[in-house]
């Protein structure tokens, strides 16, 4: 675990060393709390040591899992496995170029907030604009009816200036734990709500954790109705507003849509999500988030080169 050092510096100059090293810079702590195990002592030493990392991660936009909260791990553990597999990842979407990204976000949301994640939405005085993780943009689905979420959702080159959703290269969320521990939203939150997706309303659209909810939670939870049979009212929403976005083969009868477009994993595989829109605030439920589908325009061939931004549905106030 520990690399061998070949000279052994003072403790006291390797004390200045660490505290020389930005709070925030995680990726350098954990390096350095690598390099020795005399290094590692000193962070180990310290009084309520955990809390160090805990700050660490908190300052790069890194939150825990489900599965992290059940295990009890620690915030040391967790910085350490994100940093070993994902801290040098050289997509432009990962490793610390990501870490920066967040570390940008969390500077104005620690400067108008404490550091304690947001659990109710705070009203107009506070000024809290939300802003949807930007990964959450260039996801899609593709594992299959069945796939294991974190190798059936994959994310696309966030530095590409198209569209991401056709591209060729992706990538598992799954072997990219900085990416699914993002917070979801900038400044976090513990609770939000998702509007209807393609239509259809999300049996978890109200989401609510303990500690600030991450990417992995909004995947978690439309990938839990991804396979769920469509109602005819959600297929008739979805066609009403995006009848110009189905395939030649699919818009030739009203046939082609019942037979083929059987849950939102098949309507999403038409229109991806594109973007997320903080468009209104619940103050028992947190910031409500509306979806916006990248769609073909209207008498154009389904592919890659044509796409464009469609409405998102009209529904209910009440969710």
């Amino acid at each position: 675990m520990f690399t061998k050092p070949t000279r052994r510096l003072p403790t006291e100059i390797l004390l200045l060393i660490r505290n020389w090293i930005d709070p925030s810079d995680l990726r350098t702590h954990v390096c350095y709390y690598l390099s020795s195990r005399m290094v590692a002592g000193l962070y180990n030493s310290e009084e309520d040591a955990d809390e160090f990392w805990e700050l660490a991660c908190w300052y790069c936009g890194l939150g825990l899992t489900p599965s992290d909260e059940d295990a009890g791990r620690s915030w040391k553990d967790i910085a350490i496995e994100c940093i070993k597999a994902d801290g040098f990842c050289t997509l432009s979407g990962c490793g610390e170029s990501l870490l920066c990204h967040n570390r940008q976000e969390m500077e104005q949301a620690i400067y108008h907030h404490d550091l304690a994640p947001l659990d109710v939405y705070l009203d107009a005085d506070h000024g809290v604009v939300f802003q949807i993780h930007s990964a959450l943009e260039k996801l899609r689905f593709i594992g299959g009816r069945g796939a294991p979420l974190l190798q059936d959702a994959t994310f696309s080159d966030t530095a590409c200036g198209r569209l991401p959703f056709f591209e060729g290269n992706r990538w598992a969320l799954g072997a990219h734990p900085l990416l699914y521990r993002s917070f979801a939203t900038f400044a976090p939150s513990t609770k939000m709500m998702l509007r209807p997706v393609a239509g259809r309303l999300l049996e978890g659209h109200r989401l609510s954790r303990t500690n600030a909810l991450t990417i992995y939670d909004v995947v978690n939870t439309i990938h839990a109705d991804l396979d769920r049979p469509l109602t005819v009212q959600n297929l008739v929403e979805y066609v009403r507003t995006h009848q110009s976005c189905l395939p030649k083969d699919l818009a030739q009868s009203y046939l082609g849509p019942l037979q083929r477009l059987q849950s939102l994993r098949d309507l999403l595989r038409i229109c991806p999500t594109k973007e997320y829109a903080h468009v209104a605030d619940d103050d028992e439920h947190g910031p409500i988030f509306v979806t916006f589908l990248a769609c073909t325009a209207e008498n154009e061939p389904h592919d890659d080169t044509t796409m464009q931004c469609c409405e998102p549905e009209t529904v209910s106030s009440q969710l």
